[in-house]
């Protein structure tokens, strides 16, 4: 599949997704239900394609250090947790909704980070361009999962942190384009 098409249909999949969000309260409540299906079939082509062809192309160091980075990343997110939840309780206000240990209020901090997550993806995909078709393809199919249902929790979360509608309908179309910028980028 031509790397233009690959972009363009999960830039797609990303606002058709995103623009469901709008649909209501109640589908932003289930969306983490959406999120686990998500993460289930990411995790299912993590250990049926794309690990093997790690193993394949980059040998024992390769996934060693894909195991170190995924390491990492867990016990960050772990301890990020942990601190949630050590928060003091005396505000009335559930932890994950107070943000008081310095987290940056409002939407623009979330929505260059997702951006920014987005412009990775985009490039991950653009760099497997190069490998083979085969790992090109996996690739493609991975993001396009894992995609699917971070377009319906970051866009719920847009919602619901701006106010604003127009504020966020523009945010939420920011995010969904910016994986389609990293086929520009990456010429």
């Amino acid at each position: 599949m031509n790397l233009l098409v690959e972009a363009a249909s999960i830039s797609a999949l990303i606002s058709l997704l995103s623009a469901s969000a709008f649909l209501g309260e109640r589908f932003r409540r289930n969306s983490k239900f959406l999120f686990l299906l998500g993460t289930g079939a990411l995790a299912g082509i993590l250990f049926i394609d794309l690990l093997p062809d790690l193993a394949e192309f980059g040998g024992p160091k390769s996934l060693f250090g894909a195991a170190l980075v995924w390491a990492l990343y867990s016990l960050f997110h772990i301890f990020h947790l942990k601190h949630h939840k050590s928060e003091s309780p005396d505000s009335g206000v559930a932890p994950e909704k107070t943000h008081s240990h310095g987290h940056p209020e409002g939407t623009f901090p979330f929505l260059v980070a997702m951006v920014a997550h987005c412009l990775a993806s985009g490039f991950l995909l653009v760099a497997s361009e190069g490998i083979n078709p085969q790992f090109n393809r996996t690739v493609f199919l991975a993001l396009l999962s894992h995609k699917a249902y971070e377009a319906m929790t970051v866009s719920a979360a847009l919602i619901e942190k701006e106010p604003s509608r127009t504020k966020a309908f523009v945010s939420i179309l920011v995010y969904a384009l910016s994986f389609l910028l990293t086929r520009t980028l990456s010429r």
